[in-house]
């Protein structure tokens, strides 16, 4: 969603619902949005929750906390380690079987890609790393993330 009037008019409808903080961080033409939803009890009931105010235009994932409590904010690609490293008809059927698209090879480690879902709106980003991981081939798989850290 582009920094607009639609930012306002979400705002304004999730803040009736939810608590709503806006993130200074930007991703191209994004708006990123911190969404604390009240009276649901898993990431998957909110996720499902929210998908009836947003358009296939935008993607809601749940926030991830690393091992010192903090939030790590999604950004819809993943990281893919392979045991072996992939041919390119590897990488295409693997990317046509989950719906991916390819965005780079790792430079240093070539067993390991990042991809971003082609209807990043329509997946929970968890149900999706959990069904790669399983895959016989691959060594794990991991959301790409932005962290917020404060100096101490």
């Amino acid at each position: 969603m582009t920094d607009s009037e639609d930012d306002h008019d979400l705002l304004d409808q999730l803040a009736r619902l939810s608590d709503v903080e806006k993130l200074t961080l930007e991703v191209g033409n994004q708006s990123i949005f911190l969404v604390k939803i009240k009276n649901t009890s898993t990431s998957r009931q909110g996720w499902e929750f929210l998908q009836q105010y947003l358009t296939d235009q935008e993607a809601v994932e749940p926030i991830m906390i690393d091992e010192a409590g903090h939030n790590l904010i999604p950004t819809g690609a993943i990281s893919v380690r392979f045991t072996n490293v992939s041919t390119e008809t590897e990488i295409e059927k693997f990317s046509c079987q989950f719906n991916l698209i390819l965005e780079k090879v790792n430079q240093y480690i070539p067993q390991q890609l990042i991809f971003r879902p082609l209807k990043l709106s329509e997946i929970f980003l968890p149900d999706l790393i959990q069904s790669i991981s399983k895959i016989k081939g691959v060594e794990a798989a991991w959301a790409n993330a932005y962290a917020r850290y404060q100096r101490i």
